[in-house]
């Protein structure tokens, strides 16, 4: 996220009013397409009960799931724009959508070996409030859905992980034009594939 005079974290919330104002700047009267939020820490990984830290925990819940619902508030009324602006087109990334990058790890029941506290609770949280927001904007003519990228080779995913940045990148772009009202409030794999909650 970027503002006037140098870049902001997604956490800085008392700066999300100017970056809306700045993206608006940018985007004038059509609006804001598409949102993707991808902000995400994953904190200590191998962490066991016994280990963990309140402050921590907050501040992984604080990035991961706080921030994406607020810097889509500051920007819903320029998705609203781009809707209404874009009246006659399917729903979709053509009118107006939020994208909530999530993870596999946020899925409860496909939590089968436990670990990866506060990641996994943060990105439950974050799935759960995207369902939250897609029924709240549905009328507004807005897509809001959640998408696990992979296992991705980045900082975060680690050199173990299944899936080049390149693969993933572009299995998601293909799934992003493919969105329609049937994925208004659904948890999508980087192929389009559906996750269970």
């Amino acid at each position: 996220m970027s503002q006037t005079g140098g870049s902001k974290d997604v956490t800085d919330f008392s700066s999300l009013g100017v970056f809306a104002k700045d993206v608006e700047g940018i985007v004038g009267d059509e609006g804001l397409n598409l949102l993707i939020n991808n902000a995400g820490v994953s904190g200590n990984k191998t962490a066991k009960l016994a280990d963990l830290k309140a402050e921590e925990l907050a501040e992984i819940y604080k990035t991961n799931t706080i921030a994406p619902i607020l810097l889509t508030q500051a920007l819903v009324p320029l998705l609203r724009k781009a809707a209404s602006h874009n009246a006659s087109a399917q729903l979709g990334i053509g009118k107006a959508a939020i994208v909530n990058i999530s993870s596999g790890l946020g899925s409860v029941s496909r939590n089968t070996f436990g670990g990866y506290y506060g990641y996994r609770e943060s990105k439950a949280a974050l799935n759960t409030s995207t369902r939250s927001i897609s029924h709240e904007l549905a009328a507004d003519g807005i897509l809001v859905m959640t998408l696990h990228p992979g296992w991705v080779k980045t900082d975060m995913g680690g050199k173990e992980a299944d899936l080049t940045v390149e693969f993933s990148a572009s299995e998601i772009v293909k799934t992003l034009f493919k969105l329609g009202k049937e994925h208004q409030g659904a948890f999508l794999q980087y192929d389009g594939s559906v996750l269970p909650w």
